[in-house]
């Protein structure tokens, strides 16, 4: 089973099942190996900010789902859906959000499937009204600390497509300031001021 990534700030943790499967990235004294999780570990590195410290962390056990089950509990989970929107012309939709470039998303509603909360929140931060969900894309996972609690934000990714001569109007509201198309090829400029978890999700469309 592939790893799960979760982010803190810029410091990817991976839980993973096996560590010598991560024996091909470099290890070193920016990196933290966990074989034995525990809460009181976790609550610790929590506490102290502890990614801070580290390159990567990573955290193994003997069953994946366990191990991101007893990880996850540590956490209020947030879901959200958000897409990653391409035009007849491969330009990729970029919004800037709080000083950053990011893809449009936003947290699911009760009741609602995560497919019409991608579509919906896209929509909403764009302007766009016609879009066509083409296929899932993947998850990611980032952490945030916000009235006293510890959340993870579990966000699943669809790509999409539209038309380039959709009126593009940023939902100012939500922090966006500035949305545009972004050809493929320019995108290393980009990724320079985007969050960390949103990079393979690009890299993906080269």
């Amino acid at each position: 089973m592939p790893p799960i990534i979760i982010f803190f700030e810029n410091t990817p943790v991976y839980l993973v099942q096996d560590i010598t499967t991560f024996q091909a990235l470099p290890h070193d004294e920016a990196t933290l190996s966990i074989t034995q999780f525990t809460n009181n570990w976790l609550h610790d590195f929590l506490q102290n900010q502890g990614w801070k410290n580290y390159r990567k962390v990573i955290v193994s056990g003997k069953d994946i789902s366990n191990l991101k089950k007893d990880f996850f509990g540590n956490f209020k989970i947030i879901k959200a859906g958000g897409g990653i929107v391409l035009n007849e012309k491969g330009e990729l939709l970029l919004i800037f959000r709080n000083g950053k470039w990011d893809l449009p998303k936003g947290k699911l509603e009760k009741g609602e499937q995560i497919e019409d909360c991608a579509i919906r929140e896209v929509q909403e931060e764009t302007g766009i009204a016609t879009i066509k969900l083409i296929k899932p894309a993947g998850t990611t996972y980032h952490t945030y600390f916000q009235h006293e609690d510890w959340i993870l934000k579990e966000s699943t990714w669809f790509q999409m497509s539209t038309q380039s001569t959709e009126n593009l109007l940023p939902q100012i509201e939500e922090g966006i300031t500035e949305i545009k198309w972004t050809p493929l090829a320019e995108m290393k400029f980009y990724k320079e001021n985007m969050y960390p978890a949103l990079i393979p999700l690009v890299d993906e469309l080269d």
